[in-house]
């Protein structure tokens, strides 16, 4: 199995500038928790999709930023958490059957988008793993015997 890290758009099936996926089944906006909720307009907000929390919710309510279920994208966004276009992600493949999924790298401890969260403190910590891009994870399984 082997790994890298890239942008969530350049390699998430079907994701979009405007798509935010989430970590809960696909619902409407008043079908999700407040505490998801509240990632979700971090979300928006970090990715300058809206300029104002009240923008930003106005426009998950009405669809003009869409949302997605993160495993129908072969994805995982843990908790209460969000993958947006241009966070990284760590992309994994199976090379026997070339099947990828998707996951999320967490921001460290303390105030998180993950945990639905949103302020400077955590701006600055989305902004910091935005350059951690082109990693390479290999991961070889012991030989039988």
């Amino acid at each position: 199995m082997a790994g890298r890290v890239k942008p969530a758009a350049e390699v998430v099936p079907r994701f979009a500038p405007n798509l935010i996926l989430h970590a809960a089944p696909l619902g409407s906006w008043d079908d999700l928790s407040d505490l998801l909720r509240g990632g979700l307009v971090g979300a928006a907000l970090f990715e300058q999709l809206a300029a104002t929390e009240d923008e930003a919710e106005a426009k998950l309510r009405m669809g003009e930023i869409g949302l997605g279920a993160a495993q129908d994208h072969s994805a995982m966004a843990g908790g209460a958490g969000s993958i947006t276009a241009s966070l990284p992600v760590l992309v994994l493949e199976d090379r026997a059957n070339g099947n990828r999924a998707f996951h999320f790298l967490m921001e460290g401890f303390g105030k998180t988008l993950i945990l639905g969260m949103y302020d400077e403190e955590v701006n600055e910590r989305e902004t910091g793993i935005r350059p951690v891009t082109d990693i390479v994870v290999v991961h070889r399984e012991p030989a039988a015997g």
